[in-house]
């Protein structure tokens, strides 16, 4: 029911909003925090006069635009329910379970406009057999039997970025298709995958390019397009694009479909490059009478839209039915400046941008403006002015996903002493909010928003210098409106919110609005360490709250993408998504607006690279390589007297920022800067790859070359072996800066600039000593964790990632003292008082995180050969999954005391070689059960990394880290690691002895017994072991302690003159000589990992040696065959006889009393007795006793 309203609230409501007039609900703002220091000001400031000089022009709101229309009450929504963009599932199921899936066009699961001219295609498959050939075919409709294209069986492995040769001449521009991949393996098997819908991009099929705005000049608009469709559609495309989003540089209007919102956009403009995008409505429209429009605010002075939908049936026919500049008899706008804006002019935005704040009449709003059947009612709306403004504009398919709102619901609401309250979320939000408001009477509420709170409240006064101060005005029964802002906040006050008196009133009524592509976090990572697996949430987090059309480095203060902060969120979203393309679109952003700064003019070439070879997408790498270039050889030059580089053309050096993160840098005295030369030699060598891409082989060989040399001048002339580390540089003279900024050896360890591992240690090892990164921003902490894991130095990264203390370069402090949600811009307001919370280019700590511990890294494009990265945790458990074009890449790691046991799961068409750090030479190293070898075949090492060469699928390595174990008897000792023996031989028998285990965790307790059986007190590792009264050694028994005890097997025996060396005892059971005068020579001990099955005798050794009489002579057991002599001389076997198995025990007697010894061997607990030297049948077979018993021999 909606109540009525007086005579006077009706006149007050079209009043306000003719005049755009609202009650005055403001206070005092609070003062904005000012910029960290002057220099730091001055310089954002220059890189934001230089965007300045590219902006559009802009125009100021029209307060008096039409918003007369008579504003009843309503119960309605202003901003309609949202609805995705849907990949409806085909109509065909998948012929075969194990066929390829995640097909893909242009690297989109769903490529609503695909430039037919630039077409490519991938795919992962769901079995173990390597590809060996493939055959696209490509139909007009899910249901179509007879395809439009099939292509040769082409003999290739190739399945990612597939170009397919002859397809653009039989495709068309603006026309639905379908494909599908036949697969071929070496197994000899073939699979076809499901058919997959795409969509060409509209091409040379727009029905007009006219922009459509009001004839009244205004900033903000209602447009309304009817549509027809006269049956139902396969497919309905609307395609949409406008100008401008560069002056608010975020999305200009919000899509809707019969009132549910399809998303926003268009994506941002790249210089004279014009984005549309095709938004699929097909579950939005109806047969019949339809209405599509577009809520839009922009303040260029060239403002306008376009709109195009086009309908594909499934008898294979298409047909545009409707575009706005074509039909404007079926267009209607309707300026918006008061209802939305107000008449204040308030901005939420900061000098670097202005975006209006929204003083918003929601009272006046006219709801039902998408209804069916609304098209031609209602006051207001007028036939459109159809200008030009798209014309000096090459309009091009959006390359990325389209960007949505999403609903996020809040966790807390608190009532303040005023009567206001503050909502919190879990998590900041980008976007804005939706009230739903139930109003008798006109009533103004005051929305506040802000990522921290002051005095209880949301700080609307930002420290980046936006406020996010709006009031909102509502009237009627269960009004919701929605902000199309972009905003960055977690908690949000409202003053004057009627109708709720509980927390649970409020919170049923509040909703943040979520502005991001969706995206699912493919990649994953888990531990038994809760603060570990919060430092990966962060960056996870980071990525999917931040990810739209074009990345910014945050949406508060500047909302210009950077290429620093680019190249960070590129290895993020790499390591969580497979939404790859905003990257690649920033990319193209920042080619055509690139930033002021030397090193992030480099990173472009370098970044194009990693795109390379993330997609293999060669058409792409060959594009852009003329344009990275250009930029590259714009930054710096060559000075050929010191071999290094300096910027050129008036570039400015960043190294770190803010400048207060560089105590004791000179940044306009250092000319020759370290860190510009090591980002000169990652740009060369990226140039030379694409190069090669492009087919440009001189210029490949040139930077090659170059990359070569200003490696070696760095290394010669800025590395200082007495400071272990690099210099900041060359002064304008070339005289060596002394001074040695730890970000120059960040920097180094990331990009690989060092001349061997000692240097890399050298490089790491101020860090490791001080425990923290010492100096530095929250950017330079990328450089910092990244060069620790990749130069081998991951216990070091691990040590400071683990840190549990407030230290302000902590992530703990980023998480528990900041309370951050997003990666924030710095480590604290104390560094940067103007920081935002929302600033992917703090992930450095979550990137390196997630990348070491089963991160994968392409070794060539695509990933046809990628590094899997398994480092030392130095926790228990930890567990990942890696995202790669060619599917998820999966690690596991358990480690049990000295034992570490890893398990990967490799997807077909990779061919992986795992890098496993923490492993010393003489490890036990065991893959999927095979001892490994480091000779250079299969495995390599380099220090206490470990390469290993393997294939796709699962595999298993055990990894027994290194343990020393030494048995000594006065100077004597034996040494044995990692599986070996140690053994120790004493003339005369033993009287002492000792065992010391060097092992994290495992401790020993070893005792000693006469021939008697008298033991004496048993020594721990590193003491000695005595029988009573020193007597002679006869017996020893050993068990293990400590918390990897559980884990591990001590096992050992007895060399005894009379009887050779005995069985293998284990864990506390005693082993020896029990008979008068006995004694024993030798102790042999080994530490396994637990249920290691014991050796029963060795190959090639004596099967049983004895000295006790004359008559006793040698034999040599060789597997199942024995080799007799009769004399104690060289020479051949005077007898040779095969008996039992190489598995089988052997023992040594007199089992008939003939006083000749002869064979016999046991089998598990059943023992083959010989009466003679001879083969054949035992004479006599007993059993006795169980298989895990020690077995003695002797005249009893």
């Amino acid at each position: 029911m909606v109540p009525a309203a007086n005579a006077d609230e009706i006149a007050q409501d079209q009043a306000d909003a003719a005049e755009g007039t609202a009650p005055d609900l403001t206070e005092p703002a609070v003062e904005s925090a000012t910029a960290d220091d002057g220099v730091s000001e001055e310089l954002e400031r220059q890189q934001a006069d230089a965007d300045a000089a590219n902006e559009p022009e802009t125009i100021d709101p029209n307060p008096n635009t039409d918003a007369t229309e008579d504003a009843e009450p309503l119960t309605g929504v202003a901003q309609p329910e949202q609805l995705e963009d849907d990949v409806p599932e085909d109509v065909f199921p998948a012929p075969d379970a194990e066929a390829p899936t995640d097909l893909r066009v242009n690297h989109l699961s769903y490529a609503t406009a695909a430039d037919r001219g630039a077409l490519n295609f991938s795919w992962t498959h769901q079995v173990s057999a390597t590809q060996t050939a493939y055959r696209v075919v490509v139909y007009a409709r899910a249901d179509q039997s007879a395809p439009v294209f099939t292509s040769t069986e082409v003999t290739s492995s190739d399945q990612t970025s597939v170009v397919v040769p002859g397809l653009v001449e039989v495709l068309a521009d603006n026309q639905l298709y379908y494909w599908q991949v036949t697969v071929r393996y070496d197994d000899g098997t073939t699979r076809t995958s499901a058919r997959s819908p795409f969509v060409t991009a509209v091409g040379s099929q727009w029905a007009s390019t006219g922009s459509v705005w009001s004839s009244t000049e205004a900033v903000s608009t209602l447009v309304r397009g009817k549509v027809i469709l006269p049956t139902t559609a396969e497919k309905v495309i609307l395609s949409a694009t406008a100008l401008d989003t560069e002056v608010a540089k975020r999305h200009v209007f919000a899509v809707s479909v019969n009132g549910a919102e399809i998303g926003v956009g268009p994506t941002r403009r790249a210089g004279t490059t014009l984005y549309y995008n095709a938004y699929d409505i097909t579950d939005a429209v109806i047969e019949g009478e339809n209405v599509v429009g577009l809520m839009s605010y922009t303040q260029a002075a060239s403002s306008g839209v376009l709109m195009q939908v086009t309908a594909y049936y499934s008898d294979g026919t298409s047909g545009i039915l409707y575009n706005s500049a074509r039909d404007t008899a079926a267009t209607e706008v309707r300026p918006m400046d008061a209802v939305l804006y107000g008449g204040s002019g308030a901005s939420i935005g900061t000098s670097y941008y202005t975006e209006l704040a929204q003083n918003t009449n929601a009272a006046a709003f006219p709801f039902t403006w998408q209804d069916p059947g609304a098209f031609g009612t209602g006051s207001g709306w007028t036939a459109p002015a159809i200008g030009t403004a798209f014309s000096a504009y090459t309009l091009a398919p959006s390359i990325v996903e389209n960007t949505v709102r999403s609903e996020v619901t809040p966790t807390s609401a608190t009532k303040n002493s005023d009567g206001s309250w503050t909502i919190a979320f879990d998590r900041e939000i980008i976007g804005d909010i939706r009230l739903r408001v139930t109003a008798p009477s006109r009533t103004a509420i005051r929305i506040q928003l802000g990522e921290e709170l002051a005095a209880g409240k949301a700080r609307s006064a930002m420290r980046t210098g936006n406020n996010y101060d709006e009031t909102w005005t509502f009237r009627g029964t269960d009004v919701t409106w929605t902000g199309s802002s972009l905003k960055a906040f977690r908690y949000v006050t409202l003053s004057s919110m009627p109708g709720v008196t509980t927390s649970a009133d409020v919170l049923a009524r509040v909703r943040g609005v979520q502005t991001s592509i969706p995206t699912t976090l493919d990649g994953a990572f888990n531990s038994d360490s809760e603060l570990l697996n919060r430092i990966a949430q962060l960056g996870g987090y980071s990525l999917s709250a931040s990810i739209i059309d074009t990345y910014t480095d945050s949406v508060t203060r500047e909302r210009r993408p950077y290429e620093g902060d680019l190249l960070i969120t590129q290895a993020l979203s790499y390591a969580w998504t497979r939404d790859d393309m905003a990257v690649r679109n920033t990319w193209n952003w920042l080619v055509a607006n690139p930033s002021q700064y030397t090193e992030y003019r480099l990173m472009a070439a370098i970044g194009v690279h990693e795109d390379y070879l993330r997609t293999a997408d060669s058409a792409y790498a060959a594009a852009a390589y003329p344009k990275v270039k250009a930029l590259v050889e714009d930054a710096i030059q060559l000075d050929v007297t010191s071999g290094l580089v300096s910027s050129q053309n008036g570039r400015v050096d960043l190294v770190d920022w803010p400048r207060t993160e560089m105590p004791g840098y000179d940044i306009s005295n250092t000319r020759y800067k370290t860190v510009i030369n090591l980002f000169a030699v990652a740009a060369y060598e990226s140039l030379s790859d694409l190069a090669t891409v492009a087919g440009n082989t001189a210029d490949a060989a040139a930077y090659g070359d170059k990359a070569v040399a200003l490696r070696a001048s760095i290394l010669s002339t800025l590395y200082d072996s007495a400071q272990r580390g690099f210099s900041d540089g060359l002064t304008s003279s070339r005289t060596l800066v002394k001074h040695y900024a730890v970000q120059n050896n960040y920097v180094a360890l990331a990009l690989g600039v060092y001349s061997d591992q000692s240097m890399a240690e050298a490089l790491a090892e101020s860090t490791a000593r001080a425990g923290a990164q010492q100096s530095g921003s929250i950017y330079m902490a990328y450089f910092l964790y990244r060069g620790l894991y990749r130069s081998g130095n991951g216990e070091v990264a691990i040590s400071l990632l683990t840190k549990t203390n407030t230290d302000t370069r902590t992530y703990n402090a980023v998480l528990s003292t900041l309370g951050a949600t997003i990666s924030p811009e710095a480590w604290s307001p104390s560094t940067k008082p103007n920081m935002t919370y929302s600033h992917p280019w703090g992930s450095g700590g979550p990137i390196a995180l997630v990348e070491a511990t089963g991160g994968v890294t392409p070794t060539s494009a695509g990933y046809k050969t990628a590094d899997v990265a398994i480092q030392e945790l130095a926790i228990g458990s930890v567990s990942t999954t890696a995202v790669t074009p060619r599917g998820p890449v999966t690690t596991s790691a358990d480690r049990n005391g000295a034992v570490r046991t890893l398990t990967i799961d490799v997807p077909s068409g990779i061919q992986p070689r795992l890098v496993i750090d923490g492993v010393g030479k003489a490890d036990a190293v065991v893959l999927d059960g095979t001892l490994v070898r480091v000779d250079g075949s299969t495995a390599t090492g380099e220090g206490d990394r470990l390469y290993l060469q393997t294939t796709a699928g699962t595999h298993t390595i055990t990894l027994t880290d290194t343990l020393t174990v030494t048995v000594s008897s006065g100077q004597s000792t034996a040494t044995a690691q990692g599986g070996e023996k140690a053994a120790l031989y004493a003339i005369g028998g033993l009287d002492s002895v000792q065992v010391d285990v060097a092992a994290a965790g495992i401790g020993i307790q070893l005792s000693a017994a006469d021939a008697s059986g008298r033991w004496g007190n048993a020594a721990a590792s590193g003491e000695r072991a005595t029988a009573p009264s020193n007597a002679a050694i006869a017996q020893v028994k050993a068990s293990l302690t400590g918390k990897g005890a559980a884990q591990h097997t001590v096992r050992y025996r007895v060399l005894s003159p009379q009887l050779g060396w005995t069985g293998w005892a284990s864990d506390g059971a005693a082993v020896g000589v029990v008979v008068t005068g006995g004694r024993i020579s030798a102790v042999q001990l080994e530490i396994v990992p637990a249920g290691t099955a014991a050796p029963l005798c060795e190959s090639g050794r004596p099967a049983v040696t004895a000295t006790a009489s004359r008559g006793d002579l040698l034999t040599i057991r060789r597997g199942g065959t024995y080799y007799f002599r009769n004399t104690l001389t060289s020479g051949v076997a005077d007898r040779v006889i095969a008996y039992g198995r190489a598995s089988d025990a052997v023992l040594m007697g007199d089992w008939d009393g003939d006083g000749v010894d002869t064979l016999a061997v046991r089998r598990r607990g059943t023992y083959y007795i010989k009466n003679s030297i001879s083969g054949g049948q035992a004479d006599r077979v007993i059993v006795y006793g169980r298989a895990s018993d020690q077995v003695l021999v002797g005249d009893w």
